[in-house]
């Protein structure tokens, strides 16, 4: 008999249920673009399908454009781009401009923008990563700056259920050691960052085709296409992790500069890194969740757990406003077993028999009390085996069957 593992809890909120299939690894991309949108001020998010179609809408330049070309170019199929307004910072960046792109992210706009696109599952900000080329001399400034954005990128992991950040880091092995060892955020289980950026096969022609570079890039873009292609050729709870990336030439700096970046017991980066005659590669696929016995430290788990949190709630959102009674428990029950079932015949779940996988508790005195039933409550807990057999991850939803809310 396996170890049960006590005290993890999720609790979660109705989903909603226009969506036949709840996306699984949908990205927003939120910063500068060329081209202002017409639902700019509204701060709406746009998708796109393709890169003529970010570049019809956005333009063709600027660090947005780069990174979700190299999106489409590592094969994801569809985005959001959220678009602040203002003007693109300059190529250097400066401080002001750091200090506007960060009041920029923590505006209502930008959380209103997320909490309403149900398709949002991803967050990225590739202007973050332009922090590396910034005109700031002061370490203790930039230092400072990247671990604001990191909280600020986190704290958007928040607006609602089912969303994952994707962050960016900074090249220099120090500076990126520093905002690992001063990562204070409660949110760091919602997201991993990705070390260091990368030289692409894309070339700036902006200036003039002779003097064109080659663009450097974040990597994330990359690795959310392939979270993408990852969840729909396998599943959510496949490691998205040696793989190669696309239109990639190498990165700016060698993984042996960044061993101390790997952490057995704290927060981690996930490397990429070059190997010969394999391509440059993701080389990880941990949160910024790190801690002893903590079932948060990889990211297709933390992953899978909030995929199956917000399928179940939008399955028993069904029952609102049904008794809260026997009848209305079985049926319950019996749907998010089969959907479990579905999940662990899947490949999703470990264990050789149903019940080493996965368990549905609803009722009276197993998941509430007669206060409970009385007060409308209808507590359903699902416990799943995701990193052992038998070894239990418990998710906890509390729904009010009159009104459909998600009660605390």
């Amino acid at each position: 008999m396996g170890r049960i593992q006590p005290g993890i809890t999720l609790s979660d909120s109705i989903m909603p249920i226009s969506q036949d299939v709840i996306a699984t690894a949908t990205p927003v991309f939120i910063g500068y673009t060329e081209q202002v949108s017409e639902d700019q001020l509204e701060a709406v998010a746009i998708r796109v399908d393709s890169l003529a179609g970010y570049t019809q809408t956005f333009g063709s330049k600027g660090t947005m454009a780069f990174a979700v070309r190299h999106y489409f170019d590592n094969g994801g199929e569809q985005a959001l781009i959220l678009s602040l307004p203002g003007n693109m910072p300059s190529d250097r960046i400066t401080e002001s401009e750091a200090a506007d792109f960060f009041s920029a992210l923590q505006s209502t706009l930008v959380n209103s923008a997320i909490a309403s696109e149900p398709l949002i599952t991803l967050i990225l900000a590739p202007d973050m990563a332009r922090l590396n080329d910034a005109l700031i001399t002061n370490s203790a400034t930039l230092a400072s700056l990247w671990s604001s954005g990191w909280a600020m990128l986190l704290q958007l992991s928040q607006v609602k259920p089912n969303l994952f950040v994707l962050l960016d880091a900074p090249d220099d092995v120090d500076l990126a050691a520093h905002c690992l060892q001063t990562l204070s955020s409660d949110y760091r289980q919602w997201g991993a960052a990705y070390w260091p950026r990368v030289e692409t096969t894309y070339r700036d022609t902006s200036i003039t085709e002779t003097e064109a570079q080659r663009v450097v890039l974040s990597p994330t873009a990359a690795v959310a296409a392939v979270i993408q292609r990852t969840d729909k050729r396998v599943g959510v709870w496949k490691a998205p992790a040696n793989v190669a990336l696309a239109q990639v030439i190498r990165p700016v700096v060698s993984h042996i500069q960044g061993d101390a970046l790997f952490n057995a017991s704290g927060a981690s980066l996930n490397l990429i890194r070059s190997f010969p005659g394999k391509g440059i590669r993701i080389w990880g696929c941990r949160t910024l969740e790190n801690s002893a016995y903590s079932s948060w430290r990889y990211l297709q788990t933390r992953r899978l757990v909030s995929y199956v949190a917000a399928n179940l709630a939008r399955l028993i959102r069904l029952y609102t406003f049904e008794p809260n009674n026997e009848l209305t428990w079985m049926k319950c029950t019996g749907q998010s077993y089969n959907w479990l079932r579905q999940l662990w015949l899947q490949g999703g779940l470990y264990g050789a028999q149903e019940d080493e996988a996965f368990n549905v508790l609803l009722g009276l005195n197993e998941t509430m009390t007669e206060d409970d039933v009385r007060a409308g409550k209808m507590i359903v807990k699902i416990e799943l085996a995701i990193l052992f057999p038998a070894e239990f991850i418990e998710i906890s939803l509390v729904f009010d069957t009159r009104t459909g809310a998600l009660l605390s």
